[in-house]
This record gives C-alpha cells, sequence and structure tokens, in this order.
C-alpha cells in the first residue's frame, strides 16, 4: 500500500510539473527559471529569441556561464539572488538594441520559503501597448461618467417636452412624433454605450459560464444595419459540435462586434463575411487546443505597416474612428485567456481569428 501510494505521489508531482513547463513553454513573455544556487532549470523559447542568444542556451548550468555574452542581464540576476527581492530594470539585448524589460521575482515553496527564481523578458513594444492601453482606459472610463449625469438631464427634458407639447395640444405634433421617436431612441444608444465603456474599463473579471457561438453571433448580427440594399453578405458555416465556449456573454459580443463591424466597413457595401468556428490545436503551443471563431471578409485586405499598429489604441485609419475596437477585442481575449490573430493580403482579404481555450463541455 504504501509504495502504491507513494507511485500515486509521483505520478501527481510529474503532472503538474509537465503542465507548469507546458505553461513556461506558451508564454508570451520569456522566462527564465533558477534554483536557490543560480542553475538554470527551464526556459522557454521567447527569452532566448528577446534576448538574441545566439546558440542554444542548456539548462542545468549556472547562469553567470550561461548568460555571459550578455551582462547586463547577469548583473540583474546577480542583484535578484543577493537580495532575495522583486527586481525590475529596462535593458538592451545583444544584436539590434530593442529595449526589453527584466523583471525578477523570489519563487516561494513549501512554507513559504524560498525555492528559486524567475526572470521575466519583456519587449517594449509590449510595455508601451500596455501603458497606452491603461491611458486610453482612464480616459474613456471619465468620459464616460461625465456623459451620465447631462445624457440624464436630456432625456428628460426631451420627455417633458413632449408632454408639454401634446397638453397643448400643437397641430404638428403627429409631424414631430418620428422626430421625438428617433432622439429617444438615439439617447438610449448612447446610454447603453456609456454604460458597456463603464462595465469594461471597469476592468471587471469575465462572468464565465457556458455560451453559445451560434447565440452571440446572431445577438450581434441583429445590432447591425441589415444591408437588405446593399452588396454585403454575412454567411455563418459553424460546426454544432464546437458551439460551446467558456466565457462572458457581454464581453465576447462586444469582441465579435468591434471585428465584424471593421469588416463591414473595409468592404463599404459590397463584398462577403465568411464566419465559422472549429477546434484547432497550436503545434506551438505543444498542441494546446482552442475553439476558434473565424471572421474573413474578401475586401481590400490590411498592409504589413497597418497590421504592426492595428492593436495600439487610438490608432485608427478611418476619418471618424476611435482607435478603440481591436484594442478593446484584445484585452477581451487576453482576459478569456484566449489570443486574437489578424492574417491579411492586400487587394485579397482579411481574416481575423479569435481563440478561446478549449474546455469539456460541462453538463451541470
Amino acid at each position: 500500500m504504501f509504495l502504491l501510494e507513494g507511485y500515486l505521489l509521483w505520478q501527481t508531482i510529474t503532472a503538474r510539473y509537465q503542465t507548469w513547463k507546458a505553461l513556461i513553454s506558451s508564454a508570451s513573455s520569456g522566462l527564465c527559471i533558477l534554483n536557490l544556487h543560480g542553475k538554470i532549470k527551464f526556459l522557454n523559447g521567447n527569452f532566448e529569441r528577446f534576448l538574441n542568444f545566439p546558440n542554444h542556451l542548456n539548462e542545468g548550468r549556472y547562469f553567470a556561464d550561461e548568460l555571459e555574452e550578455n551582462q547586463a542581464l547577469v548583473k540583474f540576476i546577480e542583484k535578484l539572488i543577493d537580495t532575495r527581492k522583486f527586481t525590475e530594470k529596462e535593458i538592451k539585448n545583444n544584436q539590434d538594441s530593442q529595449t526589453l524589460l527584466l523583471r525578477g521575482r523570489v519563487l516561494s515553496g513549501m512554507f513559504g520559503l524560498p525555492a528559486g527564481f524567475m526572470v521575466e523578458a519583456i519587449p517594449h513594444h509590449v510595455t508601451i501597448y500596455d501603458n497606452k492601453l491603461m491611458v486610453w482606459l482612464r480616459s474613456v472610463q471619465k468620459m464616460a461618467h461625465d456623459i451620465k449625469t447631462p445624457l440624464a438631464a436630456v432625456q428628460f427634458l426631451v420627455q417633458s417636452l413632449k408632454l408639454q407639447l401634446k397638453q397643448l395640444n400643437f397641430k404638428k405634433m403627429d409631424q414631430l412624433n418620428p422626430d421625438f421617436d428617433t432622439i429617444e431612441q438615439e439617447l438610449t444608444r448612447i446610454k447603453e454605450m456609456t454604460k458597456n465603456l463603464l462595465r469594461f474599463t471597469n476592468l471587471e473579471k469575465p462572468n464565465f459560464q457556458w455560451i453559445s457561438i451560434k447565440e452571440s453571433l446572431n445577438s450581434v448580427l441583429r445590432k447591425l444595419p441589415s444591408g437588405k440594399d446593399s452588396g454585403l453578405k454575412i454567411n455563418l458555416d459553424l460546426d454544432p459540435n464546437f458551439d460551446r465556449i467558456w466565457a462572458d456573454p457581454v464581453l465576447v459580443e462586444m469582441a465579435l462586434q468591434a471585428v465584424i463591424e471593421n469588416a463591414i466597413e473595409a468592404l463599404q457595401g459590397e463584398g462577403i463575411i465568411l464566419i465559422s468556428n472549429a477546434l484547432i490545436q497550436k503545434p506551438e503551443e505543444n498542441f494546446r487546443s482552442y475553439i476558434e471563431i473565424e471572421i474573413t471578409d474578401n475586401g481590400p485586405g490590411i498592409s504589413d505597416e497597418i497590421k504592426k499598429k492595428i492593436f495600439e489604441p487610438f490608432f485608427t485609419t478611418k476619418e471618424e474612428g476611435t482607435g478603440m475596437g481591436l484594442p478593446l477585442a484584445r484585452k477581451i481575449m487576453e482576459d478569456h485567456d484566449g489570443q486574437i490573430e489578424i492574417q491579411s493580403q492586400e487587394g485579397k482579404y482579411t481574416r481575423v481569428r479569435l481563440l478561446f481555450p478549449f474546455r469539456e463541455v460541462s453538463n451541470g
């Protein structure tokens, strides 16, 4: 019995270790794990790539020997090990002088005792994106709050004016009613938009539940202009076997709407949007499984230069654009531990892929 329990415990530890390694391997930042003596226990490909090491780094070697080509990194790790405190510093990488943000943390083991160290390398453009997004979120949050009070006052005044004209038996009231209805509808729409912006900028965690991709798409499409008189077609090719995802219904609809509206605007009333779903695996992430929602249009495509900036807050190519749609969609996907990817060829197509981590559907 003792041997069996020991074997099962070893199997559990091994499984957790493999899961831990898989998570580090698939991390978007560069990660390096060291033991208390400074030996490299594990690192991912991004760590080598971001720091431009010419040769593959070897696990099990002392960090000062293995990383000697980057003395700034060596000194950073020496400080982390000496102080055993969170450390942060910007350095230049070896070849192209790109700026990297290094973050060092102490890893805790049993009873909260130090068990090792983790060094994280983050490209400078990622930190710029995060900072710009936070500035944007705070600005939008303040703006949405500032709109709420005058908006409520305008709604009240419109309803009051409408009532007073009726009481005065205004002769042309029938002619004005459609205009009043339009004003009230638009004010209600602005109010809903403000509520959604406030909900998003409060940075609440997603309210996870099982939702239907088909139902979410239908809800989004009902809110969009019908386009009956145009040459625009939206076709759904959905696999019912992969219809359910573990997600926040409101946030998913916001992400879908941002992507679909972009496709509609790109087509300018003439073209086809195809929306499909599938179960996929990513070999570069140890074959991690995702439920993919793919939105493809046969519009003018996106240039490589614009693709580099497309997720930056405030960036837009439209005269009246806010540059908020795709950054919002990206943040929503990150909050779902998912991804958003864009593929495009100028003059041919644009394809946006929303990837949600695959989970077995619960019957409960």
